[in-house]
């Protein structure tokens, strides 16, 4: 039988890698509108471009450099599958494997640190294809804006309407209002070309449709970034400028009728207030190991206080609060581990300011949404840090 062989020379070698690293980026545009889910399991073309770059990798450099992933993700992973472990007697088979399997996605997608430094390309032509993905997921989102102003045509399969809001392909405003922003700090810190009139066009559409969002966290996440980057550079004026500025323009937005567009909706508060009461009572029952990660799906609905049209929604697998959720399903030593992992992830990549950032918008929002472990999210932090560990520096 005749066996395929990529050992076909170096050139080979090399387009296959920057293929997939591009399909890769191409698939995180597609976003939650490219994936199929099945038996409360969601597959994205994401999760297809992740796993294609690992295994692309493993072929040519026939294993991983697991002393650096092991360095970041071990203890976070160690207790993960601990909490996991220690509640297999709980869950029926079926159920805690389909729990495993969002620990599996977030080890492919931390791998992203040891696979993107041994792509053949720059460290400035990684960052400009995912520029370049981050501008796109808001040129489709305007569009959608357009045509596409709602999803009550979907609300059966559990998504909410988001009347009047850019949701793009996340199918979520508020997950697309932080990728917006990471694709703002992404396209304000990368230095050449910044006032050329394509990069102010393209900042230009990715803060229109940051704006269209309407979402609060987001818009909470740029200012917080914006305020500690004032800070560390003392150009505190700038940001009270921009404060102005920023309120005016929301002021100005195009308001149709909807509770979706009103920034002083109490709804959502009333929401997560009451999520955000649910993730404490189940973390007072397992405060030190939790519940097992990814496992709230089954849990939640063996307690009563949370109804059964939460579960069937698409936030029914977690909580809002990432942090709450990574002390419902791990507990404290679960977020001393995650804690500790971010600790080295800045130590490794010696705090660039690009992550440093990106990393800080995400937990601000984190906050409010379960952004953390948002795939699309975990694709664009770990390759900015995959991307932050070559050996070239930044220009």
């Amino acid at each position: 039988m005749t066996q395929f062989n990529l050992n076909l020379g170096p050139i080979s070698a090399i387009n296959i890698q920057k293929f997939v690293f591009i399909a890769s980026v191409l698939f995180f545009v597609c976003g939650q509108a490219g994936s199929i889910s099945f038996n409360n399991t969601r597959i994205s073309l994401l999760d297809i471009g992740v796993v294609g770059l690992l295994a692309i990798y493993t072929t040519i450099h026939k294993k991983l450099k697991m002393l650096l992933y092991l360095k970041i993700f071990l203890p976070f992973l160690l207790v993960a599958v601990i909490s996991l472990v220690v509640q297999i007697n709980r869950l029926s088979y079926m159920n805690w494997l389909i729990s495993s399997l969002f620990l599996v996605r977030f080890a492919l997608y931390t791998s992203l640190i040891v696979t993107i430094p041994s792509l053949p390309l720059s460290q400035k032509q990684l960052l400009k294809f995912i520029w370049l993905g981050g501008v796109s997921l808001a040129l489709v989102g305007l569009g959608q804006y357009i045509l596409y102003p709602n999803l009550r045509n979907l609300l059966y399969l559990g998504w909410d309407p988001h009347q009047f809001r850019v949701f793009s392909t996340m199918l979520d405003p508020n997950f697309t209002g932080i990728l917006m922003v990471l694709a703002l700090i992404l396209g304000l810190l990368l230095k050449n070309h910044l006032f050329s009139m394509a990069k102010v066009l393209e900042i230009f559409i990715l803060f229109l449709a940051f704006l269209l969002t309407f979402s609060r966290g987001a818009y909470i996440s740029l200012i917080t970034m914006f305020l500690l980057w004032s800070i560390l550079n003392r150009k505190l004026v700038i940001f009270f400028l921009f404060n102005f500025a920023f309120i005016l323009t929301l002021l100005w937005l195009p308001k149709p009728s909807g509770e979706g567009v009103n920034l002083l909706r109490e709804l959502s508060i009333r929401s997560r207030i009451s999520n955000d009461a649910h993730a404490i009572s189940l973390i007072q029952q397992s405060p030190f190991i939790g519940q097992g990660f990814n496992t709230l799906r089954y849990t939640r609905k063996e307690n009563k206080s949370e109804s059964i049209g939460e579960n069937n929604s698409h936030s029914g697998a977690g909580f809002q609060n990432s942090w709450l959720f990574i002390l419902a399903t791990t507990g404290i030593i679960g977020l001393f581990a995650y804690i500790w992992m971010w600790k080295v992830i800045f130590v490794t990549t010696r705090i660039n300011q690009l992550i440093l950032y990106s990393a800080g918008a995400v937990f601000v929002h984190s906050l409010f949404d379960n952004s953390l472990f948002f795939p699309p999210i975990m694709y664009w932090l770990f390759t900015l840090i995959g991307v932050g560990i070559k050996l070239d520096k930044l220009k």
